[in-house]
């Protein structure tokens, strides 16, 4: 196994951290908990997805393998090979609907579009990048670093 240093993972890692969709999801746990659980809750969040980056994220980076994969090679029993793969199926779910939310309320923002049309779009747009494997072309890298970056210039809409 070749091994690999951290400053080659950490540009991924500090992505998986610093996010706009985990700024969000940080801002509805403040909103809805009180500080100290919310405080608490980040910390038990970020230490399990750190020991998930780093055990299954990191070890799949190195092998080129998906964490699927590698998990169903360690454990290697049939409940294991359905029961981890779901788990990480309805985890994906969930932030593709976190950043079609955020994406479709971005582009309702930027067209004064309807919010469904935004959401669509949005959700289109990310099934193609998916079908065509975009992700591992650098100028997606960098137009989700733009409007990553762009988001924090929104004005804040005021609530009635």
């Amino acid at each position: 196994m070749k091994k690999v240093g951290w400053q080659s993972i950490s540009p991924i890692f500090a992505d998986v951290m610093i996010s706009p969709w985990n700024l969000l999801v940080g801002g509805l746990l403040i909103k809805f908990l009180p500080t100290t659980q919310a405080f608490l809750s980040v910390i038990i969040g970020y230490t399990i997805l750190s020991i998930l980056f780093v055990f299954y994220g990191g070890l799949g980076f190195k092998e080129k393998k998906q964490s699927a994969e590698i998990i169903n090679e360690i454990f290697g029993s049939k409940i294991t090979k359905y029961l981890v793969p779901a788990i990480l199926a309805i985890g994906q779910i969930g932030w593709a609907s976190i950043n079609i939310e955020l994406g479709g309320k971005s582009l309702d923002y930027i067209f004064s579009s309807p919010l469904l049309i935004g959401i669509a779009i949005y959700a289109l747009f990310l099934m193609v990048m998916g079908i065509l494997d975009l992700y591992k072309m650098g100028i997606v890298k960098l137009l989700i670093t733009i409007s990553s970056v762009t988001l924090f210039g929104y004005p804040r809409p005021v609530s009635d």
